[in-house]
């Protein structure tokens, strides 16, 4: 409970004010899954800082990813294809009993993301629009090295609202 008392003089005359609001606590619960490419390109990097400590919760379900990530090589470059990876991921996240108490999660990939069908709003992030009452998926490109995901992830989080 918030509350505030406003006094103010008026020509000798002393005025109060009370308001009382009824502010709700919501909580978001996120949860991380990271692929094999973004361990890799830490490892390419020689990265000193822990998986564990960089990542925390993100090293949950490394490997995983064959499930439902579709990549393609174009010019010798292995993309993924966001439409089809997050629809599967979607299915697998709602199939795994792991995430039931989360709100959001995230795959992490440092593979280029590719969309062949739709615009590509994002080169860096996907996800679906409104989907935050609900458990959300989303689909962020990170490094693995300076947390430049981050700022995507916080957009596709936007989106889901």
């Amino acid at each position: 409970m918030k509350s505030w008392v406003l006094c103010m003089a008026l020509g000798g005359f002393m005025v109060g004010a009370s308001t009382i609001s009824m502010v709700q606590n919501i909580t978001l619960g996120v949860h991380f899954v990271c692929d094999t490419s973004l361990v890799k390109a830490r490892q390419e990097k020689k990265h000193t800082t822990l998986l564990e400590e960089y990542l925390r919760i993100f090293l949950h379900a490394v490997e995983e990813e064959s499930r439902f990530e579709k990549t393609e090589y174009e010019f010798g470059v292995k993309t993924l294809d966001p439409t089809f990876t997050l629809g599967m991921f979607q299915i697998w996240v709602q199939s795994n009993k792991k995430f039931k108490d989360d709100d959001v999660v995230f795959l992490l990939t440092s593979m280029q993301i590719d969309d062949h069908v739709g615009r590509g709003i994002s080169k860096s992030g996907y996800s679906y629009f409104g989907e935050i009452c609900s458990l959300g998926v989303g689909l962020v490109r990170d490094s693995g090295v300076i947390f430049d995901g981050v700022i995507h992830m916080a957009r596709q989080i936007g989106h889901m609202l």
